[in-house]
């Protein structure tokens, strides 16, 4: 996922570059197998469509890195996340609408932005919904996700415990994520929920949220398929 819709979102929150300060202590490799394949349901009002999602793991390059490629008949994209780390370190995508095609592609030269102890500096949410499989979710705590600029654009991550979500797949025990805005800006965006599978590697199972900026539609991704080696 990153799905079309969900990065609509996150270009209206942000509008810049991807990149985490290296803050190792807060998200960790959720070791994500090799060919892992994922499919989701997104369904926006009326609209209805299918999303496919493959991680492998890089070869031949100077970091241990995850490659995520999704398909969707408004989307497609490539994503590639530092392991150690969790740092989306380069994005391409393409949005195909009826009238238009576009395509957007991100690289990140140089990061040496820092973070405090439970806080992820961050410059945009291209791949959010990948590196949240990072969380600390055995610590139980609220994580502050601040922009480099600073400012009144702080989200928070808020563990909201365990729960069972039914599936096409059978019923998945989660944990449950809220990401929402501290401040002003709080007021204006709904907030999101986000489950992700107990078991090891933290898949996405449920996305419940808005569509894109305030008074846009809801959005439900739920998971149809997962296969992981």
């Amino acid at each position: 996922m990153t799905f079309h819709k969900l990065q609509t979102v996150s270009a209206i929150l942000f509008m810049v570059i991807t990149a985490f300060g290296h803050a190792e202590t807060t998200m960790a490799d959720p070791v994500i197998p090799d060919n892992e394949t994922t499919t989701y349901s997104v369904t926006t009002g009326k609209e209805i469509y299918t999303v496919s999602q493959t991680v492998k793991h890089t070869k031949n390059t100077p970091l241990s890195q995850y490659e995520i490629v999704s398909h969707s008949r408004k989307s497609d994209q490539r994503i590639l996340i530092n392991r150690s780390t969790m740092e989306v370190v380069y994005s391409w995508v393409k949005h195909k609408e009826t009238d238009y095609e576009m395509e957007t592609e991100i690289k990140i030269n140089k990061n040496s932005l820092k973070a405090k102890p439970g806080e992820v500096v961050i410059l945009n949410f291209q791949g959010i919904n990948h590196v949240l499989r990072g969380f600390p979710f055995s610590k139980n705590r609220t994580v502050k996700i601040k922009t480099a600029a600073g400012g009144d654009f702080v989200l928070t991550v808020t563990p909201k415990g365990e729960k069972d979500i039914k599936t096409k797949m059978g019923t998945i025990r989660c944990y449950e994520l809220e990401l929402g805005m501290d401040g002003f800006f709080g007021a204006f965006f709904p907030k999101t929920r986000l489950w992700y599978s107990k078991a090891a590697p933290h898949f996405l199972v449920k996305y419940e949220g808005p569509s894109g900026g305030p008074g846009s539609e809801n959005m439900i991704i739920e998971i149809t398929s997962y296969s992981g080696s």
